[in-house]
């Protein structure tokens, strides 16, 4: 008798099935990298916009009002700066403003941190007739 072996139904597609199912895991490999990287790079601009968000919203609550009740934009009064240190829960934030004519820090909220950073220039009102140039500096990280 003339007895050929066979390798059943999974045997003669051995390497296509091998090479099927490599296909598959690179894909969902490609998948995974390519969602990892939107996930995370949407995360670091979601914290990049927030810090801005912030330096936006201290500059205006930070600000001077004169007696007709007008509230100067990034004109800051160096008596409320730092008064009321904001907190956002799911960030790490470190707030400072800074003197540039004096070179000095006025104040500081929080610990330090490396992350995001923004700064804002700003004018400081010291009195009347005694403004410098300053920076609002908000840095942030997860």
């Amino acid at each position: 008798m003339n007895s050929r072996a066979q390798m059943g139904f999974i045997g003669e597609d051995l390497i296509s099935l091998l090479v099927i199912v490599l296909a598959l895991a690179g894909f969902f490999v490609f998948i995974n990298t390519l969602f990892s990287v939107h996930v995370t790079g949407n995360a670091e601009s979601d914290v990049y916009r927030r810090t801005w968000m912030l330096a936006d919203f201290l500059s205006t609550e930070w600000a001077y009002t004169d007696s007709y009740n007008v509230t100067h934009a990034r004109l800051l009064d160096t008596e409320k700066t730092c008064s009321q240190c904001p907190s956002i829960p799911e960030l790490n934030l470190s707030i400072s403003v800074k003197d540039l004519r004096e070179n000095k820090t006025l104040c500081t909220c929080g610990p330090p941190v490396e992350g995001k950073t923004a700064r804002l220039p700003t004018a400081l009102r010291y009195n009347n007739t005694n403004t410098h140039p300053g920076i609002l500096e908000v840095k942030a990280t997860r």
